[in-house]
């Protein structure tokens, strides 16, 4: 009987220890850090310690050229939007023949395909680069818009490796632009 009371005793023991550390690393990873100046904004430290998991308001100023590309990919959006609705509208139109149905219709596949490819090769391009880009693609060939900075002889090798080996582009229908 003894025996057993004091296991419980070393159990209990260790759970108070084993809480106490849980405590001490929660309040060494959650609490409030301080400014470089040495001073502490109390209103938003004190925020974030009472509604832990709580989402805030984060004030994040872009460069001027993250939103330049956003902005490119919007104008760049809507303008694949409304060449989707006008192939859309001749398709679904009872008037148009059927030779404009047939054409309308594939170049509403073409069109998808190149919207495709240009998210694709952006996506490469920024995994290869590390930075941001904006990839226009049609008949002519490809254009590529990179970050201000990163275009040195091996940004262009490894952009133009990219284009060459998931599109049917040839190097000499490429175009690589840095953005100012």
């Amino acid at each position: 009987m003894n025996l057993l009371i004091r296991k419980r005793q070393i159990i209990l023991g260790a759970l108070v220890v084993a809480l106490g550390a849980a405590v001490a690393v929660n309040w060494h990873y959650t609490k409030p850090q301080l400014e470089p100046s040495g001073e502490q904004d109390t209103t938003q430290q004190v925020q974030q310690a009472e509604n832990l998991g709580d989402a805030l308001y984060v004030n994040t100023s872009p460069t001027q050229q993250n939103t330049w590309f956003a902005d490119a990919r919007l104008e760049r959006s809507v303008a694949h939007d409304e060449a989707k609705e006008v192939f859309a509208q001749v398709i679904e139109s009872p008037e148009a023949s059927v030779d404009a149905v047939q054409s309308a219709s594939a170049s509403l596949d073409e069109l998808s395909a190149l919207i495709k490819l240009e998210a694709d090769l952006e996506t490469l391009i920024s995994a290869k680069t590390g930075s941001e880009s904006i990839v226009t693609a049609g008949d002519d060939g490809v254009k590529v818009i990179v970050e201000k900075g990163i275009l040195n002889d091996t940004a262009v090798f490894q952009i133009k490796e990219v284009i060459l080996a998931n599109s049917s582009f040839s190097a000499e229908n490429i175009t690589i632009i840095e953005a100012k």
